[in-house]
């Protein structure tokens, strides 16, 4: 499937949001491109993803805006997902987020050699994940950016898109491949 036709990328969920298990993977977020720039984000800005593939596709992640919440109790942490529970460790406090799936259209930044963020729960550091620049450009990790600010959170913002090739791996260890 090309990734412009990708599942939650410019049209409307294709699920309810309970349904999904759309998580903040990490915040302090930057990236290395191939051509040498270094692009930061905001320290409020986080990876989102929806590991389970059911409002967005797994192999997309967003780099956008988010609100910390309250803190979630007992009986609503069960209802969090099993890919979210995972990756944060079983005895992690949990707190629930606001945010908002960005929408394009989207302009291509460039290719992506290495992921920075900081990652919170029982393997709390900062992690990099270098990426392989493969010769075909379906198997690259690309990154792009909307083309007109929108309102997300009440501010007007860019946000960012990680688009993954087919094929992407992504756990409870944090990015796999590419």
């Amino acid at each position: 499937m090309r990734r412009g036709n990708r599942l939650g990328i410019d049209r409307p969920p294709a699920c309810k949001i309970e349904e999904s298990d759309i998580f903040i993977r990490g915040d302090i977020v930057s990236l290395d491109l191939t051509n040498g720039v270094n692009v930061a984000f905001p320290e409020d800005w986080g990876l989102v993803h929806d590991s389970t593939g059911r409002c967005v596709d797994r192999c997309e992640v967003f780099i956008t805006p988010y609100v910390e919440g309250r803190r979630l109790s007992n009986s609503e942490a069960r209802g969090v997902g099993q890919d979210a529970k995972s990756y944060y460790g079983s005895d992690t406090v949990l707190h629930d987020a606001i945010v908002e799936i960005p929408k394009g259209p989207w302009d291509r930044v460039g290719d992506i050699a290495c992921i920075y963020y900081d990652r919170y729960g029982e393997l709390e550091a900062p992690y990099y994940h270098k990426t392989d620049v493969p010769r075909k450009r379906s198997e690259r990790a690309i990154l792009f950016k909307q083309r007109t600010p929108k309102l997300l959170l009440g501010k007007r913002v860019r946000a960012f898109r990680l688009s993954l090739p087919d094929g992407c791996k992504i756990t409870a260890h944090g990015f796999v491949w590419p």
